[in-house]
């Protein structure tokens, strides 16, 4: 029997940063490509990029305490890796979130302004305006619950899948007021 320490989703806390293996630590994208069963970074193919940029963004940005709450998403983001218009629609969702937050006055409309999404939402524009995204929510006045409101609510957008055999699909469709003919 070995007295090594096992590094698993079970035993682990979360740390800043990125880390070369488990042993180094991990952050809560790293534990999510360990959960995911991919190779251990801290891009999981696996993980809408919006949602790993902002997650990636609180974890280096809490401090230690607060981390640890960002555990429960390294699960909860496994899987929400989707097409474009699924990833727009959570850009979109930072943009209001921001806007809906702000407080009034020039410097607000100023910082409104300036949250420019990027062009794709897995561009490398995205870890900039995820940054101003968690910037701007952190500075209000429940702005770490905010954050976590967030994340809820982008991992909550689930668009319905694309089916995998489109031509299959729209054969089942009912015709437009035809019907069958018998033969």
């Amino acid at each position: 029997m070995s007295d090594q320490h096992i590094i698993s989703h079970q035993t682990v806390q979360l740390a800043s940063g990125s880390h070369r293996t488990p042993d180094s630590g991990v952050c809560v994208m790293e534990l999510a490509s360990m959960l995911a069963g991919e190779p251990f970074t801290d891009h999981p193919r696996s993980v809408c990029p919006v949602i790993a940029a902002l997650l990636r963004t609180c974890n280096d940005r809490f401090d230690a305490r607060t981390r640890q709450r960002l555990l429960r998403y390294a699960s909860e983001a496994v899987g929400t890796a989707a097409g474009p218009a699924t990833a727009q629609a959570r850009v979109e969702r930072c943009v209001e979130a921001v806007r809906d937050r702000a407080p009034a006055g020039p410097l607000a409309r100023w910082r409104r302004r300036s949250l420019v999404p990027p062009a794709a939402p897995d561009g490398p524009g995205m870890e900039l305006f995820v940054h101003k995204v968690v910037r701007s929510l952190s500075r209000t006045p429940d702005g770490i619950q905010a954050l976590f409101d967030l994340a809820d609510e982008l991992i909550a957008m689930r668009m319905a899948p694309t089916p995998a055999f489109p031509r299959a699909a729209a054969a089942a469709r009912p015709s437009r007021g035809r019907t069958p003919v018998a033969g």
